[in-house]
């Protein structure tokens, strides 16, 4: 079973537990390795790439070619939104190794190329270009502005001490209530 640390080793690419991350021909590859000790059914990769906003042709174009090379790029199910390609690999008992990966990302790439979609350069906070750092969204890494980054960290901050807060103060309501009762 190729796994993620393997594949991140054989690449040289970035690993962080269950997440390897690279740059493949000028675009940002995550790479997430989901693990279950209880199903072997919950075991699988999964693929995001981002990219530059699509157009509506480019969207239709990507899923079509997607449709009919789903079983060469060993997609189980994948999802082509604005500025991300998300993808799930099927995999039973051949798994994804690095060499598959690379040949997968070729294919893929060719097409973005092909289509006139680039690698994702905007901040993924502002959209706005200029990028100078990156940073992780649901653990999937993008470009962004160090000053867009902090100010998210800063009202991430806020809002889990606001949603601490409240939960305090109702667990001191219903201590109250049934002190009451």
């Amino acid at each position: 079973m190729a796994n993620i640390k393997k594949i991140a080793s054989d690449l040289n690419w970035e690993l962080d537990k269950r997440n390897a991350y690279g740059v493949y021909k000028g675009f940002t590859i995550t790479l997430i390795q989901n693990f279950s000790m209880t199903n072997s059914q919950d075991v699988f990769k999964l693929l995001f790439i981002p990219m530059a906003e699509l157009d509506k042709s480019q969207a239709e174009a990507l899923n079509n070619f997607i449709m009919i090379n789903k079983k060469e790029l060993r997609f189980l199910n994948y999802m082509v939104e604005t500025g991300l390609l998300s993808a799930r690999f099927l995999e039973g008992f051949k798994q994804i190794n690095s060499e598959n990966l690379i040949v997968i990302l070729d294919m893929l790439v060719a097409e973005l190329t092909r289509l006139g979609i680039e690698p994702k350069s905007k901040c993924v906070y502002c959209n706005e270009e200029g990028s100078d750092t990156i940073t992780y969204v649901n653990k999937i890494k993008f470009p962004a502005h160090q000053t867009c980054k902090s100010e998210a960290i800063e009202k991430n901050m806020q809002t889990k001490a606001q949603l601490s807060n409240i939960k305090n103060s109702f667990g001191s309501y219903i201590g109250a209530l049934v002190g009451a009762i």
